[in-house]
């Protein structure tokens, strides 16, 4: 047991706790304190995220409100990186910085793939440390100054200055206190009023993000929120983003010179291949926690409209099995069940698949975006080649809502958007029933497109001479569709005009 410890200051990290606990206990060597920081002599010590906080809390002694979960949501930065993390790998990590185990939690988060760097020393203001000093006697680390790629004083509106904490011979991790001499000035990153007004907000977002984003998030639902706000913004058609459109938009907001700053810039010949592209392409999403926040700061006037977002796709369930959809909103809840206008809703955009989608929506009344969803659902896209990748994707959304999963969930682990899942599931309240109506999409295409490609095959070619890629779907619609099959195949052709 500890014979005391200072009290954490306001937006103090643990580290600096500690390190003031070096310096007022007057200890020449850094071993014990590294013992009481990290619960062994190692010098693997990140003073970002501090593993076996049980330890130092247990050496606070009995009765101390110094619990480990205190440590952790105020004084180390896992509520920062908590938002952009899956569930599984935040319950690693928090469990690590609780326990002692010698696994490092960068590897974990995945750091060393990110070209981002994400911590390479810290942070400090030198106003802080003046204003710090004469009010509690020591300055200290302030955990905002340490945030990801954030090179400016949110109170004092000052670059900040950098320090190694560790030993540059040895490695070892030392325990120190910022100072008004050491550390290399960022301002000169900074060349105009604009690109520091760019750091200034980019500050105050990824404030908010670690006082206000008490939840977890993680990029595949971060995404799939993005998609729908792209939508409404005309950036999205379908599942197609307007890329050159997004770039340029983006480009213009923050400017080449900021980006640069964050080590997140986009080459203008690379765009198909940016980082900016991939985090809408790919399936995995991997990119950097500042490239997240970019975008968010891009799509969104301020980080509570993104969490006002988040909460409203968290208040929507879908109940297939009871044919209903409850949306829970202004803490009233509406069963919304209009069948049979969906039905003829599908039916319409079954016949009328090249009507322009707000025609469609404003004769039926509703959205465009539900609309669009409903089309997406039914396999209908304006783009053939994505034709293939959208039916995939429906149907492993019917997989996931087969298994009762919530339509948030279903959206988060098929990486769409949610307004998707629920018009999917809304489809005659029978999945089902939206299964058949994409085989029959499918199994109608394949037919049409073969009889483009074979203009003289006759029946009984399509039906068994497998070189016309019909043979299966000729079956399936047989058995299935056989009135809608009957007016497209050839003209049936008599055995005396063969002969």
């Amino acid at each position: 047991m500890l014979d005391f410890f200072p009290r954490p200051l306001p937006d103090e990290l643990l580290y600096s706790t500690t390190a003031r606990y070096h310096i007022l206990r007057g200890s020449l060597s850094h071993t014990p304190t590294r013992q009481v920081f990290a619960g062994s002599t190692t010098k693997a010590v990140n003073p970002l995220l501090p593993k076996n906080l049980k330890n130092i809390s247990e050496m606070c002694g009995q009765g101390s409100p110094y619990t480990p979960k205190y440590f952790v949501e105020n004084h180390t930065l896992l509520p920062f990186f908590r938002f952009f993390m899956e569930q599984d790998v935040y319950q690693k990590v928090e469990a690590l910085c609780l326990g002692n185990t010698s696994f490092p939690i960068p590897t974990l988060m995945g750091w060393s793939r990110f070209k981002v760097p994400t911590f390479d020393g810290l942070k400090y203001c030198l106003k802080c440390v003046k204003e710090d000093s004469a009010e509690y006697g020591l300055p200290y680390w302030h955990r905002t100054h340490q945030l990801p790629q954030v090179y400016v004083c949110l109170k004092h509106e000052e670059p900040l200055c950098k320090h190694q904490y560790k030993n540059k011979q040895s490695d070892e991790v030392n325990f120190f206190l910022p100072t008004t001499s050491n550390g290399s000035d960022y301002a000169a990153n900074i060349n105009s009023d604009r690109q520091f007004d760019q750091h200034l907000n980019f500050g105050l977002l990824s404030q908010e993000v670690l006082f206000k984003a008490n939840k977890l998030v993680g990029p595949d639902r971060l995404v799939g929120t993005y998609k729908i706000r792209l939508f409404e913004k005309n950036l999205l058609r379908g599942d197609n983003v307007n890329q050159k459109m997004l770039h340029l938009t983006f480009v213009q907001k923050y400017g080449a010179s900021f980006l640069k700053d964050l080590s997140v810039d986009i080459p203008e010949n690379a765009k198909n291949k940016s980082w900016l592209s991939k985090m809408f392409t790919k399936t995995e999403h991997n990119n950097h926690y500042v490239e997240y926040l970019l975008v968010g700061g891009l799509l969104y006037e301020c980080l509570s409209d993104l969490l006002a977002q988040l909460v409203r796709q968290d208040n929507e369930t879908v109940s297939a099995t009871e044919k209903e959809v409850v949306i829970v909103k202004d803490r009233r809840k509406i069963i919304a069940d209009d069948s049979e206008k969906t039905g003829m809703l599908l039916e319409y955009l079954m016949v009328n698949q090249h009507e322009e989608i707000e025609s469609i929506a404003s004769r039926f009344g509703i959205g465009r975006s539900t609309c669009s969803a409903y089309a997406l659902g039914m396999g209908i896209v304006k783009r053939e080649h994505n034709r293939e990748r959208v039916l995939n994707e429906n149907a492993r959304i019917f997989d996931l809502l087969n298994r009762g999963m919530s339509s948030s969930d279903v959206a988060r682990e098929a990486g769409v958007a949610i307004h998707r899942v629920i018009a999917i599931s809304k489809m005659n309240g029978n999945i089902s029933k939206v299964r058949f109506v994409n085989l029959r999409n499918k199994h109608r295409q394949l037919l049409l497109e073969a009889r483009r490609t074979y203009p003289k095959a006759t029946r009984s070619q399509l039906m068994t001479d497998g070189q016309y890629n019909a043979k299966s779907s000729y079956r399936w619609l047989s058995e299935n569709d056989r009135g809608w099959l009957e007016k497209n195949l050839p003209t049936p052709v008599s055995a005396f005009c063969r002969r």
